[in-house]
């Protein structure tokens, strides 16, 4: 570490975490541009209310993935701590766009998408690489 890092002390992993949060932001929005258009039948704000919420929903269970394995290694550590903060918005997200826009059969995707996050992004967080 040099001897900046060190006068940073605590505080010397946030220019680190403020990258990571803006990659995995900037990384999702691109994602679902480009597959939101795809998977509903007309582009825009007429699109599918239902399938986007799904698309978008997808995209944070596997950021949550993404995030556990990255954190998994010292070199992005970061990467871990916002895994759970992930897992908390994706949950919300679920109960504030998902449940009321959905259709029964894309509801069930993303319930099953975010539950199999919930159960396996922890799991790979905190197992450790030999």
């Amino acid at each position: 570490m040099s001897p900046a890092a060190e006068s940073w002390g605590a505080y010397s992993r946030l220019p680190r975490l403020f990258i990571i949060v803006a990659l995995a932001w900037s990384l999702g929005g691109w994602i679902i541009a480009l597959v939101a258009p795809a998977l509903s039948s007309t582009p825009g704000l007429g699109a599918g209310a239902g399938i986007v919420a799904t698309a978008r929903t997808s995209i944070l269970a596997a950021a949550a993935l993404a995030l556990a394995w990255a954190g998994r290694q010292d070199r992005f550590r970061e990467a871990g701590w916002l895994l759970y903060p992930v897992l908390v918005a994706g949950g919300l997200k679920l109960l504030l766009e998902d449940l009321p826009q959905s259709k029964p059969a894309t509801l069930f995707l993303a319930l099953a998408l975010y539950g199999g996050a919930l159960i396996a992004a922890p799991r790979l967080a905190h197992r450790r690489s030999a």
